[in-house]
């Protein structure tokens, strides 16, 4: 959406409001400096990070069209693996203000965590035109796993006058290993990838991650009040999960992330995500069975599943079964210590 707002500073709320459950709401809220650029010297504008940038895009009804690019934006700053190429977006304001008598310069400068260098290049920009776009890019596919800020300067050097725009952005690159032995030791690969999250991010993954907590981690969270103790939980969460410390890469972590993705593409039933079904989480916890025996057709009973597997426990089953109807499988069996029991669940599922 897009709003034509006067000079000043504003309140932005957002509120997703769940449409079965009005009472389950979240609300976002930060605010907005708006500081029209005609009034003021040579300026430049905030800098939008995405995916892809499509030049000349013919495409202007998107609502990541603008000045004749359509921007594919990257709400989680993160780059590096899949995404090997950062594209930025800002634009340039009253590049004619002042003395005309030399060009500007603009900088592209990458800094990793520690604010040391990693990358710096610079050119000209003609003061002609009032203003212009500057599309540039960072090949992030063999920094290694970190955060960083891309910082943009651009420098009147006659008039002695230089304004600047940064993002942080987060590269996550396994393969790729750091020279800075001491930042190794010293920063975790997970938890500078949580430095990137919101707190809203970082809550929707501890949601997806509780069906492997403890009670007390459970609680443990819930008290926790800012997004650096959410953050520094999470990290420390998955290290303890961890099965190879040794390796730069947590599978573990990587593997579950991937089974949430399959989990939403299985198993999803009444408007639920596939990760918040029976199934889902079955699948989540202990991976794809080695068998599974479905039932859908039966004449006398509805719709259900047996899923084996021969190495948990030596060897245990959960039954779902179609209850309602409409695709939405329930656990109602499980010979799985911990999983509920039911050796009459047969009646459940019976045809009246």
């Amino acid at each position: 959406m897009g709003f034509i707002l006067k000079e000043g500073v504003y309140k932005c709320e957002f509120t997703g409001i769940d449409s079965k459950n009005p009472i389950s709401k979240k609300v976002i809220s930060d605010v907005v400096h708006i500081q029209p650029f005609l009034k003021i010297q040579t300026s430049i504008s905030d800098i939008q990070l995405a995916s892809r940038i499509l030049q000349d895009s013919e495409n202007t009804n998107s609502v990541f069209y603008k000045n004749s690019y359509e921007i594919m934006p990257v709400p989680t700053a993160i780059f590096g693996e899949g995404q090997p190429v950062l594209f930025y977006y800002s634009e340039l304001y009253n590049l004619s203000k002042g003395d005309l008598a030399g060009d500007l310069k603009l900088e592209q400068i990458v800094l990793n965590s520690r604010n040391s260098l990693v990358s710096i290049s610079s050119k000209k920009i003609n003061r002609k035109i009032d203003s212009r776009v500057e599309v540039g890019k960072v090949l992030v596919h063999k920094m290694p796993t970190d955060t960083y800020t891309l910082v943009l300067n651009l420098i009147d050097s006659v008039a002695n006058y230089g304004v600047s725009s940064t993002k942080k952005f987060f590269v996550y690159n396994p393969s790729v290993v750091s020279v800075d032995t001491f930042s190794q030791q010293t920063t975790s690969t997970l938890g500078t990838m949580f430095g990137a999250m919101s707190e809203e991010e970082l809550d929707d993954l501890f949601s997806k991650s509780q069906y492997l907590a403890t009670s007390n981690e459970i609680n443990q969270y819930s008290i926790l009040t800012n997004e650096e103790g959410k953050r520094e939980f999470l990290n420390q969460f998955w290290e303890l999960r961890d099965n190879n410390r040794n390796d730069y890469r947590n599978e573990y972590f990587l593997s579950y992330l991937k089974r949430i993705d399959e989990s939403n593409l299985r198993y999803s039933a009444l408007g639920r995500e596939g990760w918040k079904t029976d199934r889902g989480r079955v699948y989540l916890m202990y991976g794809d069975p080695n068998e599974i025996d479905r039932y859908p057709n039966e004449t006398e009973t509805r719709p259900y599943e047996i899923w084996n597997y021969h190495e948990l426990e030596g060897g245990v089953y959960f039954i779902f079964a179609d209850i309602t109807g409409f695709g939405d499988y329930q656990l109602v069996h499980s010979t799985k210590r911990g999983e509920i029991r039911d050796d009459n669940w047969q009646r459940r599922i019976v045809v009246r």
